[in-house]
């Protein structure tokens, strides 16, 4: 073979795998990564929402909130109309991802298609408190939003989040609706569930980084 012929051969070759080196997918932990970049930059906001939760066993009527939030883990929410309840696992302060970053186990199972949107699937496993905590995230492909959390923690137990999002400022997203299922764990010896809550919420009016303060995070006037 001409030595002409053999340089082209091995040029084409090595364009042939930068190619595919470009266009692999990243790996699991970069992925997290980037979707957990989005909230890096938020060290505190507070937004008004909307709260819809339902219950087969009990009635909670629909209430308005505003939320507050501030780093590293302090949430507190204050009723507008007297009485609201809003479960924790129903406001996903700051990064959802956080835990999942944090020394798991993790795996890309590939991508699939969720709202019409086409997502990097991201499973990881994590013990904690003596128990197996299994999560699968769903990374929006083209913006790097987390789409859809669940983590399951064993007997039956687990949640299920799924997330919408608007722009709030120049270059920032936030959370404009989320849905969260909270499945209890089974009940012993009976091989049957609780009752699953559906808590939806609906955010606006977004004010970030203002510099909240503490005492805005007392027990009074809110639950945290």
């Amino acid at each position: 073979m001409p030595v002409s012929v053999l340089r082209r051969l091995i040029v084409i070759a090595a364009v042939l795998l930068s190619l595919s080196a470009a266009g692999a997918a990243p790996s699991p932990q970069r992925i997290l990564d980037r979707a957990s970049a989005h909230f890096a930059a938020v060290t505190d906001y507070s937004a008004d929402a909307s709260v819809t939760v339902k219950s087969k066993t009990v009635h909670i009527p629909k209430s308005r909130v505003r939320i507050f939030f501030k780093k590293p883990d302090k949430v507190i929410v204050k009723s507008r109309e007297g009485f609201a309840m809003l479960p924790r696992q129903g406001v996903l302060a700051g990064d959802p991802l956080i835990n999942l970053r944090r020394g798991a186990k993790l795996k890309l199972l590939g991508t699939k298609s969720l709202f019409g949107v086409s997502c990097f699937v991201v499973s990881g496993m994590q013990e904690e408190d003596g128990r197996q905590i299994k999560w699968t995230v769903w990374v929006d492909r083209k913006s790097w939003l987390p789409r859809q959390i669940i983590t399951e923690f064993g007997q039956g137990s687990a949640t299920r989040a799924n997330l919408w999002y608007m722009q709030a400022g120049k270059g920032r997203f936030m959370p404009s609706r989320t849905v969260v299922e909270v499945q209890p764990p089974s009940e012993s010896g009976r091989g049957a569930c609780k009752d699953t809550l559906i808590v939806e919420v609906n955010f606006s009016n977004y004010r970030i980084n203002t510099g909240i303060d503490d005492k805005v995070f007392n027990v009074q006037g809110g639950c945290s």
